[in-house]
C-alpha cells in the first residue's frame, strides 16, 4: 500500500471512530476546586443581617448542564448543628452559591463564639466537605477597637422586659456610668 493510500485508510477509520462515538458524553474538567468566604468574619450576637457565605465553584460540570447538590452545615458554639441543602443547575463551568446565616437555616445567632461552617456535595459527586470556614460571634460590634471608638454591646435571647446588668471595670475600679441595667426588648434584646 502507498504512503498515500495509508493515509487515506487512517483517515477513514479514524472518521469511523468518531461517529462510534456517543454524541452525549458529559464534558469534564480535571476536577472542580471549591472556595468557601464568610462576610463579616465577626458579628454581634442578635445581628439580624447575618453572616454571607459564599461557596465559589470553579472548573464545574456544565455540558449537558449538570445539577449540583450542597448540604451546608452550620456548628454553633455549643455543638447545635443547623443545615440547609441547595441545588444549582451548572451551565457555565465557574459560578458562586450564598447562603446567609442564620436567615437560610433554621438557626439563631445567640451565643457567643465560634460558628463552623461545612459545605458537603452530595451531586453530581459526594464528598463529605468540599470547603470549609468559620466566624466569629461576640457581645460587641467588631473584635478590636481603637482607643477612642465607641463601643456597642448587644446580647440576645433574654425574656422580654428581663433586666440586664453591664459593668465595665478596670482593675477593681468602675469606668464611669457603670453598672448599668437595661431592661431587654419584647424580642429579649438588650444593647448598651
Amino acid at each position: 500500500m502507498s504512503k498515500l493510500g495509508s493515509i487515506i485508510t487512517s483517515a477513514i477509520l479514524l472518521a469511523t471512530l468518531l461517529l462510534l462515538i456517543p454524541s452525549n458524553l458529559s464534558v469534564r474538567g480535571v476536577g472542580e476546586a471549591f472556595t468557601l468566604s464568610a462576610s463579616p468574619g465577626w458579628i454581634a450576637e442578635g445581628n439580624a443581617a447575618g453572616v454571607n457565605m459564599v461557596l465559589s465553584v470553579s472548573n464545574a460540570q456544565f455540558s449537558p448542564p449538570t445539577s449540583y447538590v450542597f448540604n451546608w452545615t452550620i456548628t454553633d458554639p455549643s455543638g447545635k448543628l443547623s443545615s440547609v441543602t441547595n441545588t444549582t443547575l451548572s451551565t457555565v463551568s465557574s459560578w458562586s452559591e450564598v447562603a446567609n446565616f442564620p436567615k437560610s437555616f433554621a438557626g439563631s445567632i445567640q451565643l457567643v463564639g465560634t460558628y463552623h461552617v461545612n459545605v458537603a456535595e452530595i451531586l453530581p459527586a459526594i464528598n463529605a466537605s468540599v470547603a470549609r470556614v468559620q466566624f466569629q460571634t461576640g457581645l460587641t460590634n467588631a473584635a478590636v477597637y481603637n482607643r477612642t471608638t465607641v463601643v456597642s454591646v448587644t446580647g440576645s435571647g433574654y425574656l422580654p422586659s428581663d433586666p440586664v446588668t453591664m459593668s465595665l471595670q478596670v482593675g477593681d475600679q468602675y469606668a464611669p456610668g457603670f453598672p448599668l441595667t437595661k431592661n431587654a426588648t419584647a424580642m429579649g434584646i438588650v444593647s448598651f
